[in-house]
């Protein structure tokens, strides 16, 4: 499909936001990897090195990562340590004005902005930001 039409089609649902509510552009995403999938499995479509062209490498063992749990304990006595030693006047206030700006449909940059200087975590900040605008769950097109 050429651009344009692809272009004409979202259009004529309504827009971006229509068409992904109607799983439109999830569902090319899915088609063309179909057919892409199909084109590569065939070896109609050659990628060097995975598909032709391959070199029989020797049998190596990858080392697997291991992180030692103190790394965990740490990272949470950090965090723990953080939220004892923030404002929390501030830090309120910061994730409060996040939500009213989001509320009112206002340029978030400098709410989050304030947040993160409070000391507020990525997590904090996202959990405010979904009272709003909620949890996107992609409709099963498929």
């Amino acid at each position: 499909m050429e651009t344009l039409e692809i272009l004409k089609t979202i259009d004529d649902m309504g827009g971006m936001i229509k068409a992904t509510e109607k799983g439109y552009p999830q569902s090319e995403i899915a088609n063309s990897a179909y057919i892409f999938q199909q084109l590569f499995e065939k070896k109609d479509k050659v990628m060097v090195g995975v598909n032709k062209y391959t070199m029989v490498e020797s049998k190596r063992t990858v080392q697997t990562l291991y992180i030692d749990r103190k790394v965990e304990d740490d990272q949470k006595k950090r965090l723990a340590d953080l939220r004892k030693r923030r404002n929390q006047k501030a830090w309120a206030d910061s994730l409060d004005k996040l939500v009213k700006a989001a509320a009112a449909g206002e340029n978030l940059m400098e709410p989050t902005m304030n947040a993160v200087k409070a000391y507020a975590t990525v997590e904090e900040i996202c959990n405010s930001l979904k009272q709003v605008y909620g949890i996107y769950r992609e409709a099963g097109s498929f």
